[in-house]
């Protein structure tokens, strides 16, 4: 009984953990969007937030079919745009699983001053 607790209560910890805990080594900042000319810029948000609001070369593959649509990415330094803190979560945690090289992301829905933070 104690040991089926304990499995569960790991596995919840595990999910939130992948969810809400910041990645770490990674920026965020517009400054670095705007300078980055030769890393492929993938645009994570869903297809209904990213229409009114698209972003120029960049690659769409919303959070949900990131793992299935893999192989469209080509490079392997990426800088993420999400629209928010979760899916930017799950999905630099999916890219560097993969072995890509997440040099920053930016927020659409942004609620912290990204400018402040320092660069690579």
């Amino acid at each position: 009984m104690i040991s089926t607790l304990l499995i569960f209560a790991l596995l919840v910890s595990f999910s939130l953990y992948r969810r809400y805990f910041p990645v770490l080594n990674v920026p965020c900042s517009d400054r670095l969007y705007s300078q980055i000319n030769q890393v492929v810029k993938i645009d994570l948000r869903d297809y209904n937030k990213s229409y009114g609001s698209y972003v120029d070369d960049t690659i769409q593959i919303p959070v949900a079919y990131l793992k299935r649509h893999m192989h469209e990415i080509q490079g392997d330094q990426v800088f993420v745009i999400a629209s928010n803190k979760v899916e930017k979560n799950i999905g630099i945690r999916i890219l560097q699983n993969k072995g890509y090289n997440v040099i920053g992301f930016k927020l659409t829905e942004c609620d912290c001053n990204c400018n402040i933070l320092k660069l690579l």
